[in-house]
């Protein structure tokens, strides 16, 4: 069975700040938002941050910079044109992406992970250069 699209849920502190930091990074347009979520969407991936419950938010402290959140289960992957391009921006909005020393290669992609202002783990892939 082949799948059509793919979706991706990240639940936050601040969605706002989150959606500028994914959609700065990632250039992606946010095509639909309201009081408690923003949407983002390729042709492939529709991409949702979701602002968490009060009772829940109030309890989640973020610091500065924020302590990434490394015992989850879970990493979503972007595929971007260049590693350094999302390294700069994320450093410019409150996220982080390792320095080039932590890169590997894998099927073909320069690999490296980061984190968002929330401490969430991402990792980033780009075409290696032939």
């Amino acid at each position: 069975m082949n799948l059509a699209k793919l979706g991706l849920v990240i639940y936050a502190k601040d969605y706002i700040k989150l959606t500028q930091f994914y959609s700065t990074i990632l250039h992606l347009e946010i095509i639909e938002t309201d009081d408690e979520f923003a949407l983002m969407e390729t042709n492939s991936v529709e991409f949702l941050i979701l602002q968490a419950p009060t009772s829940i938010a109030e309890k989640i402290t973020i610091g500065d910079p924020p302590d990434p959140r490394e015992n989850i289960a879970i990493k979503p992957v972007f595929f971007v044109q260049s590693i350094q391009s999302v390294r700069d921006l994320a450093k410019d909005h409150a996220g982080y992406v390792n320095h080039p020393k932590n890169e590997w290669r894998f099927r073909g992609n320069i690999v490296c992970d980061g984190y968002d202002p929330e401490g969430n783990i991402f990792q980033i892939r780009a075409k290696q250069a032939v």
